[in-house]
């Protein structure tokens, strides 16, 4: 067990000598770190003018995204509905051999309608956005132009 904090120890200690040396590396007269970041940006205020320098643009790029949300509709549908009602209808009924007589009488009969209605249906609508994100870059500018038209020196 030892052993094995010792060799971390040593693997540790030349993983941060590598990166010491990686970040003062110099490409083109320009630094640049281990990340890729670009070189800092250059005050030309305090510098005399140049026609030689590297100039911060900005350069918006879309960014799609997609959001949900929920929608309410109304949906017209058509219901059966029984209800029972009355309905009256004749008995001949007989009171004595030869005689006959009617009479009326009430029951009740299902009666079916339509009623119209509207149902509340949830629908889940997807819409899509577009926003535009910054992303900045840096340009070497060699132009030769004077400090009044070199982006420099503004």
């Amino acid at each position: 067990m030892k052993k094995l904090f010792q060799l971390g120890a040593i693997f540790c200690g030349i993983l941060l000598t590598q990166f010491t040396f990686a970040d003062g590396y110099v490409s083109g007269g320009v630094g640049v770190n281990a990340c890729g970041e670009c070189p800092a940006d250059h005050a030309c205020e305090d510098q005399p003018c140049q026609t030689e320098c590297w100039v911060k643009y900005c350069h918006y790029e879309p960014c799609y995204y997609t959001t949900c949300r929920c929608v309410e509709e109304q949906v017209p549908c058509t219901r059966k509905c029984c209800r029972m009602v009355d309905q009256q209808y004749e008995v001949t009924k007989c009171k004595y051999v030869p005689q006959y007589y009617t009479e009326t009488a009430c029951r009740k009969v299902p009666e079916y309608y339509d009623v119209q209605e509207c149902k509340t249906c949830k629908k889940y609508v997807n819409d899509q956005h577009c926003k535009y994100v910054p992303r900045y870059y840096w340009k070497h500018t060699s132009t030769g132009q004077t400090c009044n038209t070199n982006p420099c020196c503004r």
